[in-house]
């Protein structure tokens, strides 16, 4: 698209452009070829378990990331 904007559009305002007025110049054809080889895959999941874990790892994941410890948890 040629037209800036001032601000980050919502999912809303992007939803309402009409599909003409979007420049797909720069993006190629997606051909046969790449549709022949094209292959659905599931999304990975991760198991849900429960842990015990010690009061002070908890705290220890809490103290640098609050809001995300569980996953810095799971990353270790």
């Amino acid at each position: 698209m040629t037209k800036r904007y001032d601000k980050a559009l919502t999912l809303e305002e992007i939803a309402a452009i009409p599909d003409g007025d979007i420049n797909t110049d720069d993006m190629p054809e997606l051909g046969a070829e790449f549709w022949a080889n094209a292959a659905v895959e599931p999304p990975r999941t991760r198991p849900n378990i429960r842990l015990r874990v010690d009061d002070e790892a908890v705290a220890f994941f809490k103290a640098n990331n609050p809001k995300g410890y569980t996953a810095q948890m799971a990353a270790v």
